[in-house]
């Protein structure tokens, strides 16, 4: 789909995704808060690791989000995934450890076909590319699925969120 969405970006310029007044991806207003240096995002869950990021799920951004999952707006994958970059080499311990291994909650089946692709798939691919070039040697691993059919998440608080996604992603057994 990215070929065919990049090919109608070419033909049919569309607006900055994230307010919409300029002729580009994204203006450098809505494209700021995603070239921010990452920082602590508040607490893990119990064994995970603290999670990082660059910007809030506010404003321009949640429009940007939006239009790169739900509205084929596949060329944002390089700026989410530079982003998402930054955030992953700021939670990397520094020292000797094993290489870094990236692991992500794939988009139900369903979902996909809907939207033509893995939205944070496509996003961690960007992500990983960039690290190993930085010379970070990360591994992006496939090793979750979707057990299950979950309800959409959009407008849920985040109790009704952890909820509906208890026992909805499990280990896959090939890994």
């Amino acid at each position: 789909m990215s070929v065919l969405a990049d090919l109608i970006d070419l033909l049919l310029p569309q607006h900055c995704a994230g307010c919409g007044q300029h002729p580009v991806l994204l203006c450098d207003a809505c494209a700021r808060p995603l070239r921010a240096a990452a920082r602590p995002a508040g607490q893990a869950p119990a064994g995970l690791p603290p999670p990082w990021t660059v910007a809030a799920y506010e404003g321009p951004l949640r429009t940007i989000l939006a239009a790169y999952k739900e509205r084929g707006r596949a060329a944002l994958a390089v700026p989410l995934g530079e982003a998402l970059a930054t955030a992953v080499h700021a939670a990397l311990p520094s020292g000797p450890d094993p290489p870094p291994v990236v692991v992500w909650v794939p988009s139900g089946r369903r979902a996909v076909r809907r939207r033509g692709h893995d939205p944070l798939r496509g996003a961690v691919d960007v992500a990983v590319r960039r690290l190993r070039a930085d010379g970070v040697p990360v591994t992006a691993l496939d090793a979750l699925r979707q057990r299950g059919r979950v309800a959409d998440q959009a407008g849920l608080s985040a109790k009704e969120r952890a909820a509906n996604l208890k026992g909805a992603v499990e280990v896959r057994a090939d890994v």
